[in-house]
């Protein structure tokens, strides 16, 4: 179980209080983005922008990227880095957090790219003083709230709309 980050359908991350980490693997490019089976990737062949809030992962002279959006904070690029290794395929960030403009409180992101599903932070500071086991059980039970509110608010607008016929019936 991931707790400092998440698995996606092009990438997965984790971080630290200071670091986000991104690995993309070779199973995670799109075919039509870039096939391997014909030639291999080389890092030239990559076009990534890394600015200060977002990020952009592409190949050079293809319009389609592989994923783009903003960070949920800012990094310092300065000490950000990316590397391609063509032996196994896989790109990998490296990013620093720029703690200058962090709560140093609460470092964590919610998600890498503020477009993504977010994590429940509250777990990476727990993570240090529970184990996994109690941490699942902590996660399910807030997953199952969430259902239980969401099953709450289809049956309020269901009985809300049921109200609303039976009036046009009346009248």
């Amino acid at each position: 179980m991931i707790l400092d980050g998440a698995k996606l359908d092009h990438y997965e991350w984790t971080q630290t209080r200071t670091e986000v980490t991104c690995t993309i693997l070779k199973e995670n490019w799109p075919k039509d983005l870039w096939d391997f089976d014909a030639r291999p990737l080389k890092s030239q062949n990559l076009d990534i922008k890394l600015t200060l809030t977002a990020i952009s992962v592409g190949i050079k002279g293809k319009s389609q990227v592989l994923f783009a959006g903003d960070f949920p904070n800012r990094i310092n690029t300065d000490d950000s880095t990316w590397t391609w290794d063509k032996e196994t395929n896989t790109l990998e960030f490296t990013l620093q957090k720029d703690m200058t403009v962090h709560d140093s409180e609460n470092p964590w992101w919610a998600s890498f790219i503020t477009s993504d599903e977010k994590i429940d932070v509250d777990l990476i500071e727990g993570s240090k003083y529970l184990d996994v086991s109690l941490l699942r059980k902590i996660k399910a039970q807030k997953e199952e709230k969430k259902k239980e509110e969401a099953a709450a608010k289809a049956a309020a607008e269901a009985a809300a709309a049921q109200g609303e016929e039976e009036k046009k019936a009346e009248e």
